[in-house]
């Protein structure tokens, strides 16, 4: 059991670290005009790498702490991105676990996904205007700018993912 709150603390750190490092280097950091969503590579890598439960608790916790920081109500990212978690883990099965090109080619979907999720659900409740040319080349400029970085977080996301995984006994905790 204690190996299972160890490896919950090092995915926690990891969170907390991906969110520091967003809200500290990537925000400040524009390419083509966008900053990238480092959270949408860690979650569909968790997913990827280790099923669908791990993927959903980690894009839940990551979502939480987005609603908090930025929301302006608790439970939209939320639910955007738990979902996505166990999108990612479910389709898992399709993709190989050890090419790099699968999770470029995840987060690439995950980041057009969520990205329009988060639009009309800010275009529903919210009342923002409707630009669809404009969400659209955002969109594409953030997929390029989170599959350069699915490509450069695939070692360490690997190797988080093989931790949750030799934490699995008979029971997920993560």
């Amino acid at each position: 059991m204690s190996k299972k709150i160890f490896v919950s603390f090092i995915v926690f750190l990891f969170i907390w670290a991906c969110l520091f490092l967003q809200i500290n280097l990537l925000n400040k950091i524009p390419l083509f005009g966008v900053p990238a969503n480092i959270g949408i590579v860690v979650i569909a890598g968790i997913g990827l790498l280790a099923d669908k439960l791990p993927g959903t608790l980690v894009g839940g916790a990551y979502g939480l702490i987005l609603d908090i920081l930025y929301g302006k109500s608790i439970g939209v990212y939320f639910a955007i991105y738990a979902l996505m978690g166990f999108a990612s883990g479910t389709l898992s099965k399709g993709f190989s676990k050890e090419n790099k090109l699968s999770m470029v080619y995840m987060t690439a979907l995950f980041t057009a996904v969520v990205e329009l999720m988060t639009y009309v659900v800010f275009i529903v409740i919210y009342g923002y205007h409707l630009e669809l040319i404009s969400a659209c080349l955002i969109i594409l400029r953030e997929v390029i700018y989170n599959m350069f970085l699915a490509r450069i977080l695939f070692k360490p996301l690997s190797g988080l993912g093989e931790i949750i995984n030799k934490s699995k006994n008979s029971y997920y905790l993560l």
